[in-house]
């Protein structure tokens, strides 16, 4: 709350704390720093988007885990708040399995996240998703498997693919800071 880049929020993930659902608290710590990449305005450390703000939506645990429901949910969230907050882009720093293939028509729960991509896409709202860290170098992670999804992964300083842990595969569609 302290942070004038957070503009709102909210936490799915049912965990009981001190922390308002408004304001949800990243305990894990990946999400600050994937925000970091995207939008510090430190000197050193400039964010790919320095100018942007953030709707911090928690759907993952302080473990790094959750289920697709609360993910489902954090999606429509944003959706729904579209106008409120002001919402261009979706990223989501999570992944499950890897795929070689768009992944939509693997199962019922692809579908409906298919579904609910294709409905933020519509509404004018990018939806960008990590291709997963199991150093694939033919399979990228679900939801970046996704049609609709913009699937990303990692590069260094040195402009290389982060061996060693960044998923890439036919289907990946950009390579972008991450080390």
């Amino acid at each position: 709350s302290s942070c004038e880049k957070i503009v709102g929020g909210w936490d799915f993930t049912g965990i009981t704390s001190t922390y308002d659902k408004e304001n949800p608290f990243d305990d894990a710590g990946h999400g600050t720093h994937v925000s970091g990449i995207v939008a510090s305005i430190d000197e050193t450390y400039r964010g790919i988007a320095p100018g942007s703000k953030i709707v911090s939506v928690k759907a993952m645990n302080a473990q790094g885990t959750g289920n697709f429901t609360d993910v489902l949910a954090a999606v429509e969230f944003c959706i729904e708040n579209k106008d409120r907050f002001n919402i261009s882009t979706i990223t989501m720093s999570l992944g499950l399995n890897g795929y070689s293939t768009n992944c939509d028509e693997y199962s019922v729960l692809f579908g409906l996240f298919s579904d609910l991509i294709d409905q933020a896409n519509d509404n004018g709202i990018m939806v960008v998703a990590a291709s997963g860290n199991d150093g694939y170098s033919d399979k990228i992670a679900f939801p970046a498997c996704l049609e609709n999804v913009t699937s990303v992964s990692s590069i260094t300083k040195s402009d290389e693919v982060a061996t060693g842990y960044a998923n890439t595969a036919s289907i990946l569609d950009l390579l972008a800071p991450g080390s």
